[in-house]
């Protein structure tokens, strides 16, 4: 129909163009933080386009529904304020009926943010914490000088702790040929400590053999253990006999060659990771509100929730674009953003309290504005026209 045509054109032009304009000013914020971390040595200067486009990506499951809420306002606002609402009305079409086309296009957009909130946005952050950890150790790497102790892993697997230290005498420019290599590998248990030192005078660095090691060929290595018992002193805690490590020193052996893995230290933070779990992984507990962690629960609803907000959004827009003719189509702008921040900052709270366990579901929160809008709206239907 003419009408639903002309509806959607007058919408999705300054959709496009609020969508590029939040879209730009969100990129500029992201490259200055990253150039600043570039700066600080915390990111190589390469990584910083696609991690800023990665961000991109995701900002896009917030930017789209702001984007498409401030085009409805201002393109039904200047519909008012012209007349062409009014002159629709006389004509006996209805509010309801020459508004389907935008609810149409809000589903579309529904459909968009349920996509990207399932299955793009893991993806990204997926990429980003790739990213960041291989600069992160790429940089710690990069940090390795000679005549310095550098700690190379720690790792624990809640009985048992270990860590391991190595100095370098000497290295080339390329950090690969090295030159009077100690590496010492402590572990400690709740019954006993071991220590395991590792002398050569050559060694060649092979950085990511893998994706979470690198690789130390040792030339001429002499491999030593030393094992004591773990004592306690006066409730002070675990601590060695001097008498008894120096004791039970042994020699492994001589090797003209012996090959070590150096792991490559990892995030540790389970917030992180959870962003980055496929919409696939908590699919299982869509239909169990009370599935899973709470933390997991609160990351599942938020992605059910997502669709539904340029709903919400657009519902809400259709009462604040009432306006009396010739008014101007911005005037109700400042009070559609303080709703609009309103609604993101309830979202925001719910989300916590999911997360803490103290409400079960985020989506009930998410659709708590229908209760109000959708009686607002019917009244509106009756309303008369503006003259």
């Amino acid at each position: 129909m003419l009408i639903d045509r002309y509806l959607i054109r007058e919408v999705t032009a300054p959709f496009a163009l609020i969508a590029a304009l939040l879209l730009g000013i969100f990129l500029t914020f992201s490259v200055s933080r990253y150039l600043a971390e570039a700066v600080d040595g915390l990111i190589p200067p390469m990584a910083i386009a696609q991690l800023t486009s990665l961000r991109g990506v995701i900002a896009l499951e917030v930017l789209l529904p702001l984007a498409f809420y401030l085009a409805t306002l201002l393109s039904l606002s200047r519909l008012h304020g012209d007349f062409e609402i009014t002159a629709l009305r006389a004509s006996g079409i209805s509010e309801s009926r020459f508004l389907w086309p935008l609810l149409r296009l809000a589903l579309l957009l529904c459909a968009l943010i349920g996509l990207l909130s399932w299955l793009v946005r893991p993806w990204a952050y997926a990429e980003i914490y790739r990213i960041e950890h291989q600069a992160a150790a790429a940089m710690a790497l990069d940090r390795i000088r000679a005549g310095q102790f550098y700690q190379a892993n720690r790792r624990s697997d809640g009985l048992r702790e270990s860590s391991r230290a190595v100095f370098i005498t000497d290295l080339d420019r390329s950090r690969t040929e090295l030159e009077g290599v100690f590496v010492r590998t402590r572990s400690s248990a709740p019954e006993s400590t071991t220590l395991e030192i590792v002398t050569a005078p050559r060694g060649v660095l092979t950085p990511y053999v893998t994706a979470s090691a690198h690789r130390l060929l040792l030339q001429d290595a002499t491999v030593m253990r030393l094992a004591a018992p773990t004592t306690l002193a006066g409730g002070a805690g675990p601590q060695q006999d001097p008498q008894a490590l120096t004791a039970r020193a042994t020699v492994l052996g001589r090797f003209d060659r012996f090959d070590m893995q150096l792991d490559v230290p990892t995030a540790d933070s389970h917030g992180l990771k959870l962003k980055a779990l496929p919409g696939s992984w908590l699919g299982h507990t869509v239909l169990d509100l009370n599935a899973g962690f709470a933390p997991q629960r609160a990351e599942r609803d938020w992605r059910l929730s997502a669709p539904l907000v340029p709903l919400v959004l657009t519902l809400l827009a259709l009462p604040l674009a009432r306006t009396t003719p010739r008014r101007s189509p911005f005037a109700r702008v400042v009070i559609a953003a303080l709703l609009y921040a309103a609604y993101y900052n309830l979202i925001g709270l719910g989300r916590s309290a999911v997360e803490q366990g103290t409400l079960p579901s985020l989506l009930p929160v998410v659709l708590a504005p229908l209760l109000v809008l959708l009686p607002i709206l019917a009244l509106g239907r009756n309303r008369r026209p503006d003259r």
